[in-house]
């Protein structure tokens, strides 16, 4: 059962990829994250609101000091990479907590770094994953055009829809971000992506129609050649070769 989800999962997100240069690039492991993002997908909807799906993790910044850099660990565990922090805090879930010579004094809220509002605008407003070629329209993340822990606003201009695969990529360096996401795309400060060479990734080509079929000829009345005519008659290769000929006209020559 297990491997026939993960064969699923994979075909789909090849089918989905075909015609992109990540065509090539789809993996198992992209498939299990598919598998286990549709599993917690489906829970969500069945018993909105449970937190047994959540992975719990601890951001520790320091206001004051802008220039140390955060630190982001799974609890009661070591701390993650800088690009999967960013990836992290980049759409999710945040309960700040308040803390006074090391201890903590107070809890907040849960809030979340995009709001639901402004995520379905997002959503509706790009359709689908921004990437062109990219035609992923379910399990989407918002990203932080400007990052969010740079100071980056969760308001639309700063914020665009991207499928999982290439959220990650964008956080791994492979894919390059900038622009006004609020900008129709042919406008020059709007949306702009570019690959991990720098090249710049354009709307996806559209297949070429089918040329116009020609007609099929016109049945004449001839009759069709006969095999032994100059050009096919074993009595004519005969001759050619020097060979003796066929005693029959018509007879098929023994090889």
């Amino acid at each position: 059962m297990v491997e026939t989800a993960l064969a699923a999962a994979h075909h789909q997100l090849f089918t989905q990829a075909t015609g992109t240069p990540d065509a090539g690039r789809v993996t198992w492991a992209d498939a299990l994250l598919a598998v286990a993002e549709t599993s917690l997908a489906a829970g969500e909807m069945t018993l909105p609101g449970p937190d047994r799906y959540l992975v719990l993790t601890h951001l520790e910044a320091d206001p004051a000091d802008p220039t140390n850099p955060a630190r982001l660990s799974v609890h009661l565990d070591r701390p993650l990479p800088d690009a999967l922090r960013r990836y992290l805090t980049c759409d999710t879930r945040l309960r700040p907590v308040a803390h006074l010579d090391g201890k903590p004094v107070s809890v907040g809220r849960t809030m979340r770094t995009v709001p639901r509002r402004t995520r379905r605008l997002v959503e509706h407003r790009d359709g689908g994953c921004a990437v062109p070629g990219c035609e992923t329209t379910r399990h989407l993340h918002i990203h932080h055009i400007t990052h969010w822990e740079d100071h980056g606003p969760s308001d639309t201009p700063n914020l665009v829809a991207l499928c999982g695969r290439h959220h990650r990529q964008h956080h791994l360096g492979a894919l390059t971000i900038t622009g006004d996401a609020d900008l129709p795309r042919p406008h020059p400060k709007g949306l702009r992506f570019h690959d991990a060479r720098g090249r710049p990734i354009g709307p996806a080509a559209r297949p070429r129609p089918p040329a116009t079929s020609h007609p099929h000829p016109t049945p004449t009345n001839t009759p069709p050649a006969n095999p032994s005519t100059p050009t096919g008659s074993c009595s004519d290769r005969r001759a050619r070769d020097g060979s003796r000929p066929c005693d029959r006209q018509n007879a098929a020559c023994a090889s």
